[in-house]
C-alpha cells in the first residue's frame, strides 16, 4: 500500500463504499483505495454483517479452498446433470444435509456477496469468473456428494414425486407433466369467454379509426409546419419587395436609367412573392381540408355513438313492449275465461228459473183442476 497517492479513486465513495463498475487496477491504481494507509477522512468501509460473525474466517478459508479446487478441477458438468440437480433442488424437501439445507445456501450466498464487496477492486472479468467457478463447484459437490437416508418427510416427498438420480430428462419431463395434469383437477380452470364476431369487427373498426386519426394528425402537423414556413417566406419576400420598390422610387428621382436597372429584380421579386402567396393559400386550403376530415371522423363517431345508444334504447323498448304485450294477453285471456264462466252461470240460472216457473204453472193447474172437481162433486150432490 502506497503512501504517495493523494487523490481518492473515483470508483469509491467517501466512506469507502465501492461504486459499480469497480476499479480493475487493484493495487496498481494511481489513486487511493480504502485499503491504503493514506485513505482521506473516514475509516475504510467495512461490512457490519461480518463483525458479529467469528466464523467468517473459517468460511472464507473453506470458500478459498473451493476456489482453489475449481482452478484444478475437472471439466464442466454435462447439461443433463445440471438440469437434474436443478430439478432435485426445487422439488426435494430440504433436510439436515450440509449441501441440501437452506441455511447453508443462504450463508454461502451471503458470504459470497461480502467477499465480492471486500474485493471490489477486481475487474468484471474476475468477478464473473469467480462466480462461475463457485456455481460449478457447488453443482459438482451437490451431484457427487452422498445423499443421506431420507427421513419420514423426505421419503414421503420422494414417493410423492418419484425422484431417482439415474432417471433421464424425458422421465422427469413426463412426471412433471403428469403432476401438472393431476393438479389441474384440483384447481378450477380459468375459462376465457369466447370472442364473438361482433367484438372482433368492432375491434378492427376501432383500430382502423385510430390509425386514420393518427395519420390525420400527422398530416395536420406537417401541413401546419408547411403553412408556417410559407407564411415566413411570403413575409420575407414582401419585405424584400417593399425594400426594392423603395430603392426603385429613390433611383427614379435621380434618373430613369438608374431606376430601370432594378426593374428586372423588382419584377422577379414580385413573381416570387406571388408564388409564395399561392403556396401559402394552397397550404391553408390543404390544412383546412385535413381539419374537415378530422371533424368528419369525430362527427361520425358521435353519430355512431348516438345511433348505438338509440338502437339499444329501441331494443329495450321492444323488450318492454313484448313483456307488456305478454302481460296484456295474459290479462285478456283471464278476463275472457272469467266472462265465459259468468255466461255459463247465467245460462244455468235462467234454465232453473224457467223450470221453476213451469213447476209453478203446473201447481196452479192442479189446484184449479182440484177446485173444479170439487165444484162438480157438489153440483152432482145437489141434483140427486
Amino acid at each position: 500500500m502506497s503512501v504517495v497517492k493523494k487523490y481518492r479513486c473515483r470508483y469509491f465513495e467517501e466512506n469507502g463504499t465501492p461504486i459499480p463498475p469497480t476499479c480493475n487496477q487493484g493495487e496498481a491504481c494511481r489513486f487511493v483505495h480504502p485499503e491504503d494507509q493514506n485513505w482521506p477522512g473516514l475509516k475504510p468501509f467495512q461490512d457490519t454483517r461480518l463483525i458479529n460473525k467469528p466464523s467468517s474466517k473459517r468460511k472464507d478459508t473453506s470458500r478459498a479452498s473451493f476456489s482453489s479446487s475449481d482452478n484444478r478441477g475437472a471439466a464442466l458438468a454435462s447439461q443433463s446433470e445440471l438440469f437434474r440437480c436443478k430439478v432435485e433442488g426445487d422439488e426435494v424437501p430440504y433436510s439436515g444435509h450440509r449441501f441440501g439445507s437452506r441455511d447453508w445456501d443462504t450463508r454461502y450466498e451471503r458470504n459470497s456477496d461480502s467477499h465480492e464487496r471486500r474485493n471490489g477492486h477486481l475487474g468484471h472479468r474476475d468477478l464473473f469468473s469467480n462466480s462461475d467457478r463457485r456455481r460449478r463447484s457447488y453443482s459438482r459437490t451437490r451431484s457427487s456428494s452422498p445423499r443421506p437416508r431420507n427421513t419420514a418427510t423426505g421419503s414421503m416427498g420422494s414417493r410423492k414425486y418419484g425422484l431417482d438420480l439415474r432417471r433421464s430428462r424425458q422421465e422427469i419431463s413426463r412426471e412433471l407433466a403428469s403432476n401438472q395434469s393431476s393438479s389441474s383437477f384440483l384447481r378450477p380452470a380459468s375459462v376465457e369467454p369466447p370472442i364473438s364476431k361482433e367484438d372482433g369487427t368492432d375491434f378492427r373498426a376501432h383500430s382502423t379509426r385510430a390509425e386514420r386519426l393518427v395519420g390525420l394528425f400527422k398530416s395536420l402537423a406537417r401541413l401546419s409546419n408547411q403553412v408556417v414556413q410559407d407564411t415566413a417566406a411570403c413575409e420575407l419576400q414582401g419585405q424584400k419587395l417593399r425594400t426594392y420598390t423603395q430603392i426603385s422610387s429613390e433611383l427614379s428621382k435621380i434618373s430613369m436609367s438608374a431606376a430601370s436597372s432594378v426593374t428586372g429584380t423588382v419584377a422577379d421579386i414580385m413573381i416570387e412573392h406571388e408564388q409564395c402567396k399561392n403556396r401559402m393559400d394552397e397550404s391553408f386550403e390543404a390544412l383546412g381540408g385535413v381539419w374537415d376530415q378530422v371533424f368528419d371522423v369525430f362527427v361520425g363517431q358521435v353519430v355512431q355513438a348516438i345511433d348505438t345508444k338509440l338502437q339499444n334504447a329501441v331494443g329495450v323498448l321492444e323488450q318492454h313492449r313484448e313483456s307488456q304485450s305478454e302481460e296484456i294477453k295474459e290479462t285478456e285471456r283471464l278476463r275472457l275465461a272469467s266472462q265465459s264462466h259468468s255466461r255459463d252461470d247465467a245460462s244455468m240460472a235462467e234454465i232453473l228459473t224457467q223450470m221453476k216457473m213451469k213447476l209453478d204453472e203446473q201447481a196452479h193447474a192442479l189446484k184449479r183442476l182440484n177446485r173444479e172437481n170439487q165444484e162438480l162433486k157438489n153440483t152432482l150432490k145437489h141434483t140427486h
